[in-house]
C-alpha cells in the first residue's frame, strides 16, 4: 500500500507526537518515583538545619557579646564595693575572704581586659549586636568566649 505524501507527512507527526507522549511519561514516572524530588526536599532539610544552626549561634554571640561587656562593668563594680568593705571591716576572716575574692575578681577582669585587648574592635562595637558584627568580628567573639 502507498500512501501520499501528506499522509507520510501526518504519520511522521503521530510518531513525533508518540515520542513526546512517551518521554513525557518517563518523566512523569520520574516525578512520580521522587528521586529527584526526595533529593531537592533532603537538600532543603539539610540547608535548613544549617540556617537554624547559624541562626543559634548568632543568637550565642549576641548574647556573649552583650555579657563580656556587663560583666567588665560588674566586675569594676564589685572589685569598688569589695575595696569599700575591705576598708570598713576589722574582722580578719572577713578580710581574708574579701582579699581572696578582689583576686578573683582582678583574674575576671584581666580575662575580659585581654579579651579587648586582643580585638579592640569588640570593645569599639560592645553596644552593638552580634548579629550586625561581620563574620570576622563574629570570629573575634567566639575566639573571645573560649578564653574566658
Amino acid at each position: 500500500m502507498k500512501a501520499s505524501q501528506q499522509q507520510q507527512e501526518t504519520l511522521l507527526d503521530l510518531g513525533q507526537i508518540d515520542l513526546q507522549i512517551r518521554r513525557s511519561k518517563l518523566a512523569l514516572d520520574a516525578l512520580n518515583e521522587g528521586s529527584e524530588l526526595d533529593a531537592v526536599r533532603a537538600e532543603l532539610m539539610q540547608l535548613s538545619e544549617l540556617l537554624l544552626n547559624k541562626r543559634n549561634a548568632l543568637d550565642a554571640l549576641e548574647v556573649d557579646l552583650g555579657r563580656a561587656a556587663q560583666d567588665l562593668e560588674l566586675v569594676d563594680e564589685r572589685i569598688r564595693k569589695d575595696n569599700d568593705r575591705l576598708e570598713q571591716s576589722s574582722n580578719p576572716k572577713d578580710i581574708q575572704g574579701i582579699q581572696h575574692e578582689l583576686i578573683s575578681l582582678a583574674k575576671r577582669k584581666d580575662t575580659l581586659e585581654r579579651c579587648y585587648e586582643m580585638f579592640p574592635k569588640l570593645k569599639v562595637r560592645s553596644d552593638q549586636a552580634a548579629g550586625t558584627l561581620s563574620g570576622g568580628e563574629q570570629q573575634m567573639v567566639a575566639i573571645g568566649r573560649c578564653l574566658m
